[in-house]
């Protein structure tokens, strides 16, 4: 609105064909880095009796003060002129700023004949500033839910075409872009653009992007940030359980659980499970909850949920102390055992912190005597004395194992007697046996001599009498 004002005050106070026969167009303002170079993008038209004069002997001037007034200042040509004024494309590059002053610019054309002109109609505002403009970002705010891809833009001003400024996005949080882009005017900007998916990790945190303008003069390189910070939407995350008090607890206490969690909007509810085996039991609701822990109940988690979904705590083990559990007697060698055998006995017991000392009995009746210590022990048994328990000892309490009946094998009071009187049956058993067959032997020799004898006598007769062996056998003496 400013420049169009501007160009109508000009065109009424000079003829109103100067306005339509040499026009101009360049940008209302540009802001300069002092230290750095500036280019001004400009075109201009001249009267068509002028055409054969515009030519290679034309020169680009820029005065700084308005011609009316009479008081001319212009600037000598520059030697990096970046259009072509054969082409009517008046586009300057100052290298040395610091020539130029914080003011108003026009254009002016000189050439080696009668074209030497002015062009009034339009300036450019100059403005030469230490420091460089902000970056823009585009959008300037962002609020969306996570998952969601996100495009940032980020947008600088390059009133040096050779020499744009380097744009940084941090944290880096995806793919980047850059382009130099033209705006309407002529002038250029630079631009990056970076996508990314929205994370809960981005809630809260600080997106910049840096712009870095390098001088050409030799002094130190300036910046300018613009940065936004996201609101992202997201279930609930990083759910933790905490338990007051902390460190091992004895059994059958009551501790306090908390549960927290990341989550926006905020969590709507909380409830509680305590985990038994692959089962989940619920126990309660609220952001805290006051719960009596035993060795068997000791394993719990929270679940936190909000308009956009539900997740659960990871589960928590409570060090419960107790006092010895489970205590049971091995015996070995196992089965029965012959009276006044020796055997080991060994108790075990489930307990935190561990069992101290074990302690060992014996059950006489209703009497309970104490027969040694150690975990394992080494014993005589007997018949009378074959009951047997143990006790186990930490620092929570004392806890005792059932009876031990052992199988005691053993004679009664017979055996005894039998057993002094055998020897002597057997021996008297032997020597009848022996006896006996002394007795047989000898009448069994008795009955050999008469035979032997009968033998000889029969043997003469023969010899002798010469008669028939049936005679001789019929005539002996008998």
């Amino acid at each position: 609105m400013a420049g169009t004002l501007t160009f109508l005050l000009v065109c009424s106070l000079l003829q109103g064909a100067l306005c339509e026969k040499w026009p101009v167009k360049m940008p209302q303002n540009i802001n300069v880095l002092r230290g750095s170079c500036v280019t001004i993008p400009c075109s201009f038209d001249i009267e068509n009796k002028h055409e054969n004069d515009l030519g290679h002997t034309c020169k680009a001037y820029w005065t700084y003060s308005h011609p009316i007034s009479g008081e001319n200042a212009k600037l000598k040509p520059t030697k990096d002129m970046t259009g072509d004024l054969t082409k009517k494309d008046c586009t300057t590059t100052f290298n040395n700023t610091r020539l130029l002053q914080s003011t108003k610019y026009y254009f002016r054309l000189e050439c080696n004949n009668d074209l030497k002109f002015t062009f009034t109609q339009a300036g450019v505002d100059i403005s030469v500033k230490d420091d460089p403009p902000s970056p823009t970002l585009t959008p300037s705010t962002l609020e969306v839910k996570e998952g969601t891809s996100v495009s940032l833009t980020c947008s600088a001003p390059a009133p040096c075409w050779s020499h744009p400024p380097a744009l940084t996005w941090t944290p880096n949080l995806g793919q980047s872009q850059e382009t130099l882009q033209e705006n309407q005017d002529k002038t250029k900007v630079k631009s990056s653009v970076m996508n990314f998916t929205a994370s809960h990790l981005h809630h809260g945190n600080k997106i910049s992007c840096t712009a870095v303008y390098r001088k050409q003069d030799g002094s130190p390189n300036v910046t300018a940030e613009t940065s936004l910070i996201p609101v992202i939407s997201y279930s609930p995350k990083n759910i933790t359980v905490s338990v007051s008090p902390s460190g091992p607890v004895p059994e059958n206490s009551n501790m306090t659980l908390t549960c927290s969690s990341n989550a926006n909007p905020a969590v709507e509810n909380y409830t509680w499970y305590r985990a038994d085996g692959d089962q989940e039991a619920l126990i309660g609701t609220g952001s805290s909850f006051n719960v009596a822990v035993s060795k068997v109940k000791s394993t719990f988690f929270c679940k936190a949920t909000n308009a956009l979904g539900c997740e659960r705590s990871r589960n928590l083990q409570i060090h419960v102390q107790y006092s010895p559990k489970n205590i049971t007697v091995s015996v070995s060698p196992s089965g029965p055992v012959p009276e006044n055998s020796n055997v080991t006995l060994t108790c075990s017991s489930n307990a935190n912190p561990a069992v101290e000392n074990y302690v060992w009995f014996r059950a006489d009746g209703d009497q309970e005597n104490f027969i040694g210590t150690g975990m394992s022990l080494n014993i005589k048994v007997s018949r009378d004395r074959r009951r047997f328990f143990c006790k186990a000892e930490n620092e929570i309490g004392v806890g005792r194992s059932n009876l031990t009946h052992l199988d005691v094998q053993y004679c009664e009071t017979h055996c005894g007697f039998y057993s002094g009187v055998l020897p002597w049956v057997l021996a008297g058993v032997f020597f009848s046996i022996s006896v006996i067959c002394a007795a047989f032997l000898c009448k069994v020799q008795k009955n050999v001599k008469p035979q032997e004898e009968d033998r000889t006598y029969m043997s003469l007769n023969r010899r002798n009498v010469g008669s028939s062996e049936y005679d001789v056998i019929n005539t002996a003496p008998k």
